[in-house]
């Protein structure tokens, strides 16, 4: 039994920009959360960049810079999760999602 490298080549190529749609798709994506029950907002695109930070005004004048701190990390964290599970819900839908070889994304 002989091996057809151009068709595997030719198929690693198609799943290459098949991977690359879907990132693209992906960036373009928001994650929003929020914490201290809507007093911070954060939104992150699907790169994990921070897009948006919304804090309540009058936690600013209530609150320690301590615990808006903590707020902030709380709502990234979570904005993050998000991203982190639609991620890898997307790779596992495509085929060969679940490989990790490694030097494979330098092949072409």
């Amino acid at each position: 039994m002989s091996i057809d490298f151009n068709n595997v080549l030719e198929q690693a190529q198609q799943l290459k920009k098949e991977f690359e749609k879907k990132q693209k798709e992906f960036a373009s994506k928001e994650f929003n959360a929020s914490s201290g029950g809507g007093i911070v907002k954060v939104t992150l695109n699907g790169s994990g960049k921070v897009t948006d930070i919304i804090i309540d005004p009058k936690t600013l004048k209530e609150e320690s810079p301590q615990i808006i701190q903590d707020l902030i990390m709380a709502a990234f964290n979570s904005a993050k999760s998000n991203l982190d599970n639609e991620s890898s819900d997307m790779m596992s839908g495509m085929p060969g999602g679940n490989l990790n070889i490694p030097g494979l994304d330098k092949i072409f």
